[in-house]
């Protein structure tokens, strides 16, 4: 377009209300007229008192300032045309000055009077609609802009809350495998000393609560330092790592315990187990290394073997859960004594 019709807007504005300034201006001079004509003397023709219709008039105005909302305006605006209608009727062709009296009939301006002023309250009514409309139209944007920021928010937060989730699983199965690995022989994969320090204490609060028997079986290697000097270190930890096996395929129950108790030394935590069944265990797992056949040529057997101290305790033996520990140490060190290869219960 040629033009800018925001730029127009507010002399369009001024020009649809000066037929209303016409209005109260005849209508005030109508007044004046009317008070000041018996003063001259001078006559009007009046049908009603004039003063009062301007007074009326000046009173719509300043409402039509306090309603500037929709149809209310355009009624305003249609009183105060024919409030103007009314005055050119009271002034009469006496009193219409010239040249308009003589180019146009007192109705025909009456007529033109009002429509001028009606299209301009139409103008503005419409105008006042179109903004109403436009902020209508801008506060729906604004809602929808809102609602799409909302909707893009609560889906980072979804999001967020989800990867939040998944790295809490992560970090839960991050610190059991540290748990794991903390309670775990990095040689030999069994339990280790710490493992099996932390599950005596537990069954023997178990063991006094029930009032069942818990043994424990000390197991070394025989002669192992000679193995090492013979066959080398690496032959060493292979040769753990073998008895491990083996003495945990000879454990079949799930609470049974085999833990790395030193360097050489392994342990078996047996609960509810008496001190007849931990010598029967004791000796199946010696007969169990023997068949292995590893060769060790410092033994009077040729081969590697391992001696084994067990201890029972009872419910009403009043000891610390260490001196279980001591009394399978003196076994296996009485295992030893009589020729090793063996158990003994202490």
């Amino acid at each position: 377009m040629w033009f800018d019709r925001s730029s127009c807007a507010p002399c369009a504005q001024g020009l649809a209300r000066a037929p209303l300034t016409l209005s109260l201006a005849l209508v005030v001079f109508t007044a004046l007229a009317g008070v000041a004509a018996p003063a001259c003397g001078q006559t009007v023709s009046m049908g009603a008192p004039a003063w009062l219709g301007g007074v009326v008039v000046l009173v719509v105005l300043h409402l039509q300032r306090l309603l500037q909302t929709g149809r209310k305006v355009y009624l305003l605006y249609v009183a105060a045309a024919c409030a103007g209608a009314w005055a050119l009727q009271e002034l009469g062709p006496t009193r219409f000055a010239m040249p308009l009296d003589g180019a146009i009939s007192l109705a025909t301006a009456q007529m033109l009077f009002v429509v001028v002023l009606v299209a301009a309250a139409w103008w503005l009514t419409e105008r006042e609609q179109q903004q109403a409309a436009r902020a209508s139209q801008a506060q729906i944007a604004h809602n929808e802009t809102q609602r799409s920021a909302l909707e893009t928010l609560q889906a980072t937060e979804i999001a967020l809350e989800a990867k939040v989730s998944q790295r809490t699983h992560e970090l839960h199965l991050a610190v059991q495998q540290i748990e794991a690995l903390s309670a775990q022989d990095g040689l030999t994969s069994v339990a280790n000393r710490r493992r099996f320090d932390e599950m005596l204490k537990v069954e023997w609060g178990r063991a006094a609560r029930s009032r069942q028997p818990l043994s424990i079986a000390l197991i070394d290697v025989d002669w192992f330092t000679q193995f090492n000097a013979r066959y080398g270190h690496e032959s060493g930890d292979a040769c753990l790592c073998k008895l491990a096996r083996v003495l945990e395929s000879g454990v079949m129950r799930s609470g049974d315990l085999i833990a790395r108790f030193s360097g050489s030394a392994f342990v078996l935590l047996a609960p509810n187990t008496d001190e007849n069944g931990i010598l029967s265990i004791a000796n199946y797992l010696c007969q169990e290394v023997l068949r292995l056949a590893l060769p060790h040529q410092d033994t009077p057997c040729g081969r590697v073997s391992i001696s084994i101290g067990v201890a029972t305790v009872k419910t009403q033996q009043s000891l610390a859960s260490n001196a279980l520990v001591l009394r399978a140490q003196a076994a296996l060190a009485s295992a030893k004594a009589q020729g090793r290869n063996r158990a003994v219960a202490n």
